[in-house]
């Protein structure tokens, strides 16, 4: 690259940027627990090394060369951009890579260039563990790149000043040898040598000061339009004005004047954003007391005033770049502030030396006393002193604190609670060693202390979601597993497995709904947690099954224990909805037995007590249920008792086998049922239902349906239930069967059900006599009733 620097390690680079760049480096190393950052730079066919982090395990020296191919850093340049590697070992790469061979398999890359464009090297980090780099990590990273980019352009600007510098130091030197040579000269010669001279002196002084760093641009500005005036041939009639980013800087420029002007544009960023100029008077003027005269802006004038206008946009773009550098450089201490992690760094010693922003909100916030928590406070001091329940963490924080510091470990971390009143806390404390440290000797270390309440919480709720069941808050079956295997063991036997579940939760569920079936379930996990003592363990195991886990647990105590369930549940018999479990035990008493052959015997001893038990529970759910529905409708006992005597009058008209005579009878006490989950107001209304309370009666005959399907004794007249609403003519609910569609038994009790209705007194009508509905059924025949059927009724009742 043409006028290129060629940086080497302590060559030519300021001290002041190489300090920099080291402490950028160590800062990223230490920040982010990585064991090497490094800038390379790139000389084919190899690449240098030309600042490494400090870290102690860092395996790269300064002044390192490798080859370039297969390098991490030959495919960042290659690709142009961000190179980011989570693991090299399973991505393929090749493992005679020198940077997989020194155990470097995760990498974050980002490449440097020169101002031209050009390659300078690039930017890594690189760790010896699978990493994922965060977006905080890569914006830092990103960031240095832009503070080192910037520091090679201000060097090669710097370079372009002092050469210029030097070059126009050299040729005043030669003017001024030459002087006696102008004397000689002819007058033309020797003006046009003058005028040279007058130029390189303008030159050489205003590149003195172009080449301050300390000037403000303000400044410079000012010195220019100041200095240029007397370098000119007619600097009475010369006025020269800049005007940059909206500031005006000129030297007696009169706008109401016509002049000839001269520009030059000033830029910055690539972008014009102001301009130099000259002006020259073209009247005679009075000014100052002195008669101007016109002149004109010669060729060399311009050629002179274009250098010098170059000269100021390199200082604008050196300056631009300085105040971007700062701008990188306060965001990026912004960010490191801006981290949620309570950061300090003490010294050998133990003496706070340095903390960011986080460090003292979270001290000020929690009341501690600032002169405990800044720089000279002696932090191992603060720790071993410490008193109550926080003295022990304390103590152990410590200690590990001296661990890294005398170099037994190069990482410790703690985690420990920090509990308020108000609130509970977490906190994780790191330890590692501070950057450039020598393990040899006692060293400083970087703590950071990050609140992971949150996280902690999340873990919690994972775990007890893990082992729980959301619905009875008992151990889940998962659990169950983990528990059976710690109890397996000589010490705990004999060991009992007792098995639980609810009888008729299927009934529940169809006649209640879900909601209560879930509730059923609540009682009995909290009845079977009441019946256990501390150290039984109990899961639920199933959709209505729970398991328990009696350690040392005989036949004497485990059948206390059964009985005890037993006594709690007939407490219960008075409640709308007892609680009815079936129950059944095994025990394990010799060590070689399977514990899964014990739970198959549980399962057979608790189907063989459900077989007992199961159907008196189920039917019991049944007459609460028509009890329920006699005090809130018409369908009382007395209903009931003459369906079922029409019924059996009827069946035996028909010749039905006993079977279905039985059927016909509990179809005739059942067949309203799916009415108990109908409002009051509605099946007591004494005038016609709206349509929205048609809507809700017409649901009946489905759910009691549903009831009946959910009790194996009652399961063969669902179909029945479901269909008593359905008419002959097909205009029936809630399916719309038609004729001998409809169930046989739904045919025959539809008849009797009408029957009884019109000859009983009812809220919404009154009762008519035998002859006047056997009339109504006789005229219904066809549409609503069987025809067939209807007259056999007739028959009957008229006998």
């Amino acid at each position: 690259m043409k006028n290129k620097i060629d940086i080497q390690p302590g060559k030519k680079l300021p001290p002041t940027i190489s300090v920099n760049w080291q402490q950028l480096v160590d800062t990223a190393a230490s920040l982010f627990s990585l064991p090497a950052v490094l800038i390379k730079q790139t000389k084919k066919p190899y690449i240098e090394i030309f600042k490494a982090s400090s870290n102690l395990d860092n395996p790269y020296e300064e002044g390192a060369r490798e080859l370039l191919v297969g390098l991490y850093c030959e495919k960042t340049i290659v690709k142009g951009g961000k190179l980011e590697i989570t693991d090299a070992l399973s991505e393929g790469w090749p493992v005679d890579n020198s940077d997989i061979e020194l155990g470097m398999i995760s990498y974050l890359g980002l490449p440097i260039y020169w101002p031209d464009g050009e390659t300078f090297g690039t930017l890594c980090g690189l760790d010896k563990d699978k990493r994922f780099f965060t977006s905080l990590e890569k914006q830092v990273f990103f960031l240095i790149k832009k503070v080192l980019e910037s520091d090679l352009l201000a060097c090669f600007q710097q370079e372009e000043l002092n050469k210029l510098l030097e070059k126009s130091e050299e040729e005043h030197k030669k003017i001024l040898r030459s002087k006696k040579v102008l004397k000689e000269a002819e007058k033309t010669a020797h003006d046009k040598l003058k005028a040279r001279v007058r130029e390189l002196d303008c030159l050489h002084e205003i590149f003195q000061f172009l080449a301050d760093n300390n000037l403000e641009l303000s400044e410079i500005m000012k010195r220019t339009v100041r200095l240029l005036p007397i370098y000119f041939k007619q600097a009475k009639t010369a006025r020269f004005k800049i005007i940059f980013r909206g500031e005006e800087y000129k030297s007696q420029v009169d706008d109401s004047i016509p002049y000839d002007e001269f520009q030059v544009p000033l830029k910055a960023r690539s972008e014009v954003a102001g301009h130099l100029s000259l002006h020259c008077c073209q009247i005679k003027e009075q000014l100052s007391g002195e008669n101007l005269q016109s002149s004109d802006i010669s060729p060399e004038e311009k050629n002179f005033l274009t250098t010098v206008g170059n000269e100021l946009t390199r200082v604008i773009e050196k300056k631009d770049l300085e105040a971007q550098r700062e701008a990188d450089n306060r965001r990026l201490n912004s960010i490191l502030n801006s981290l949620s992690a309570n950061i300090c760094v003490l010294n050998p010693a133990g003496e706070i030396s340095n903390v960011n922003q986080s460090w003292l909100n979270f001290a000020r916030n929690n009341g501690a006393r600032m002169t405990e928590v800044t720089p000279g406070v002696n932090y191992l001091a603060i720790c071993y002193q410490a008193k109550g329940e926080e003295r022990g963490q304390a103590l152990e924080f410590a200690r590990g604190i001296e661990a890294v510091m005398e170099g037994k470990t190069d990482f410790f971390e703690l985690e420990y609670s920090c509990h308020s009143s108000a609130k509970k806390r977490w906190f994780l404390g790191r330890v590692t060693p501070q950057a450039g440290s020598d393990k040899k000797d006692r060293r400083g270390v970087v703590i950071a202390h990050e609140n992971i309440t949150e996280q902690k919480k999340r873990q919690q709720q994972i775990q007890y979601l893990s082992f729980h069941d959301n619905l009875t808050g008992l151990y889940n079956s998962a659990f169950f597993e983990q528990e059976l295997k710690r109890l397996d063991s000589n010490r705990k036997l004999p060991l009992t497995i007792m098995l639980a579940d609810i009888n008729g939760l299927e009934v529940i569920n169809a006649s209640y709904g879900r909601a209560k079936g879930d509730e059923i379930l609540q009682q009995a996990a909290e009845l079977l947690q009441n019946s256990l003592r501390r150290e039984d363990i109990i899961a639920r195991w199933g959709g209505d099954e729970f398991v328990l886990l009696l350690p040392r647990t005989d036949k004497e105590r485990a059948q206390a224990i059964y009985e005890r369930v037993k006594a709690q549940c007939e407490l219960t018999s008075d409640n709308e909805i007892p609680l009815s479990l079936g129950l059944g035990y095994a025990i394990k008493k010799a060590p070689q037995k399977n514990t899964r052959d014990v739970i198959k015997e549980a399962e057979q001893d608790m189907q063989h007590n459900k077989l007992l038990e199961s159907s008196s529970s189920k039917n019991k759910i049944i007459r609460n249920l028509l009890t329920i529905l006699g005090t809130k409708s018409d369908e009382t006992e007395e209903h009931a008792m003459r369906m079922i005597n029409l019924a059996q009058k009827l069946g035996r008209r028909l010749n039905l086998p006993n079977h279905k005579l039985s059927d016909l009878a509990l179809l005739a006490s059942l067949h309203d049922i799916g009415k108990t989950f109908i409002p009051e107001d509605i099946l007591k209304k004494p005038n016609k239902l709206n349509d929205d309370e048609w809507k809700i009666m017409q649901e009946h005959p489905a759910k009691g349906a549903e009831i009946a399907a959910a009790c194996e004794e009652f399961a063969g007249i669902a179909e029945a239930i479901r269909a008593h609403h359905e008419k002959w003519d097909g205009s029936g609910y809630p399916d719309g069967l038609k004729g001998e569609g409809i169930p046989y038994l739904a045919r025959v009790i539809t008849i009797i059900d009408a029957f009884d209705v019109m000859t009983s007194e009812r809220v919404y009508k009154s009762a008519i006599t035998v002859e006047e509905a056997l009339a109504e059924i006789k005229s219904c025949a066809g549409s609503q009733f069987d025809p067939d059927l209807a007259k056999i009724f007739a028959e009957v009742m008229e006998e």
